[in-house]
Formats: C-alpha cells, structure tokens, sequence
C-alpha cells in the first residue's frame, strides 16, 4: 500500500495546482494508512511540509503547516476522521470524494492562514522604509557610521534576492572606489554576503539589525539589548 501510495502521489505526475491539490489529499492518505505504531501524525505533517516544498511552495519553511495545524487541533482530528470511513464496494475501499474535498479544502484554508499570519509579523510591504530607518541610525548614532546611500544597495539587494557586485556602482550611483567602500564595510557588518569577491551579493541578517527589518517579530527584550545599536 505504501508503494502504491509513493507511486500514485508522486509529484511528477502532477503540474501546476494539481500538485498542491495532491499534497492535501495525501496527507489524509498517509494519516490512513498508518504506518507506524506512533508517530504517525508527525510523520504526515513533516512529509506534507517536504511535499509542499518539493513543488517550490514555502520551500524556505517561512511560514508553518504543522503550527497551523495544532492550533486548530480538533477540526483537525474531526476533518481527518470524516473522510476516514470509506465505502466497501465489492472488497475494496473507496472514499467519498466529496468528504476528501472537503478535506483538501480544510488542509488550504490553513495554509492561507499561516501565511497570513507570517505575512502580519514580517509586513514585507514596508521592509523598504524600516531599512532606511536602519540606516539612519547607524549613520547618526553608531560609533562606525553607516553613509546614508547604503540603503539604497540593501533594499536592492534584500527586494531582488541578489545582484552582481558590478550592479552596485550603478544603483549607488558613486564612483566605483567609493562605491566598493560601501560594499565592503556592508559585508563586514554581516548586513550583506557574497561567497567570493567576485560572487553576487546577498542579505544579511545580523541579530542586532533584526529588530529594525522586523520589529514585530524581534523583540528586544527577547533577543539581548546589548546587540541592538
């Protein structure tokens, strides 16, 4: 049955929505099956997570399927058990396709959730003003200041995932010395990365800036004061 179960939902048979449609309705599936004498749940909801991830959704593990779910623990428990009975027909088992959409509905509607949830405390959409509120500070109160322009290059970086170091002349619009200053004072404050001199530049995210690009997510009274500037 497992076999059959790895063969029939396997991602490559799917395209598009189908795959997300597929991770929902195998994760009833695995819970079916059952296995392992304990455990079982677990199992299910870590491998809807690698499933999900595996069809390039929250391949980063940003926001979290299984906490979803044990905040919702009894529909959960009730969701699965109402599409846990199938029919007999003739010795075999079929399911009741409507209670697994209802299922699959279930499972997405927590997904949404979650994601909302991340998406309150991240507020990506101002990500770009809390930079420059970083920035600011560093440049007015740090003991090594930080030039003003440099915001420009961490929002670059930080909204396009990552830039050849070239492009950082042209979007600080600097002379390639002043320019390479900047970059390089970036990189030692760990505020951005790059695997080689000659390698893209990437975001850091050094603990002490972490309360200024997500202050509803750092706390500063959890993670130290002594890393805030």
């Amino acid at each position: 049955m497992l076999k059959t179960f790895a063969q029939g939902y396997s991602p490559d048979q799917f395209h598009g929505d189908e795959r997300l449609i597929a991770m929902a309705a195998n994760h009833h599936r695995l819970t079916w099956l059952h296995p392992f004498r304990d455990g079982n749940g677990r199992v299910a909801r870590l491998f809807s997570g690698l499933y999900l991830a595996r069809t390039g959704v929250n391949k980063s593990n940003l926001w979290s399927l299984s906490r979803g779910l044990s905040r919702n623990k009894k529909q959960y428990m009730f969701e699965l058990w109402a599409t846990d009975s199938p029919d007999e027909q003739n010795g075999a088992h079929y399911f009741d396709d409507d209670l697994l959409a209802d299922f699959c509905r279930f499972f997405f509607e927590i997904c949404l959730d979650q994601i909302r949830f991340m998406e309150g405390l991240l507020r990506l959409d101002l990500i770009e003003t809390r930079i420059d509120w970083y920035v600011e500070m560093r440049a007015k109160h740090d003991k090594k200041p930080l030039r003003l322009e440099a915001a420009k290059l961490l929002r670059a970086v930080f909204m396009r995932g990552a830039i050849p170091r070239g492009k950082a002349v042209e979007i600080l619009n600097m002379s390639e010395r002043n320019a390479r200053r900047i970059v390089s004072a970036l990189i030692k404050d760990g505020l951005l990365q790059s695997q080689s001199h000659r390698a893209p530049l990437t975001i850091g995210l050094p603990i002490g800036v972490l309360p200024y690009y997500f202050p509803d997510l750092y706390d500063p009274s959890v993670i130290g004061d002594e890393y805030i500037i």
